[in-house]
């Protein structure tokens, strides 16, 4: 677990987050691998680089290519406070999936995504269309962007 704190010092709450890589050597091999298997389980990572080493030639070369990566790829980064709320926002949801498609109670947290095997999928009464796939344990699944924000229903014209 992890402590999180405000930037006053003062303890905000425990997030549980597995650390994937600290910067050992070889420091850009292990980057690499920590990385592609986060992204192929569709999963968190935690990369810890000590700032005494950032004068290392391979840890910057590391932490170079590290970004680079997740700006050109569908990534999130964040501070740890800013997971906790996020994952502590989604254990709160409540998923309901039937044959008319998926209702989610609760706030939705920013950047939530579905996937699913259907590229169209009913997600709290709005047609989601998948525009893209990623592939999670081998199977390719539609990537369905849930929107925080409700998306407000037609309302019926006045009448005259």
């Amino acid at each position: 677990p992890h402590h999180v704190y405000n930037w006053e010092g003062r303890r905000i709450g425990i997030v549980d987050f597995p650390q994937v890589f600290m910067d050992y050597q070889p420091v850009m091999e292990c980057t690499q691998a920590a990385y592609r298997d986060v992204r192929r389980t569709h999963g968190i990572g935690t990369w810890n680089y000590h700032p005494q080493n950032l004068v290392i030639p391979d840890v910057k070369e590391a932490i170079e290519w590290l970004a680079r990566e997740a700006r050109q790829g569908d990534v999130w980064c964040g501070t740890m406070g800013e997971y906790g709320d996020w994952y502590g926002q989604r254990d709160q949801l409540v998923v309901v999936c039937d044959k008319s498609g998926v209702t989610l109670n609760g706030e939705l947290p920013a950047g939530l995504t579905l996937l699913s095997r259907q590229q169209e999928l009913i997600v709290n009464g709005t047609t989601s269309q998948g525009r893209r796939t990623s592939t999670w344990y081998g199977r390719d699944y539609w990537v369905h962007i849930v929107p925080s924000e409700p998306v407000a229903k037609p309302q019926p014209l006045p009448k005259e």
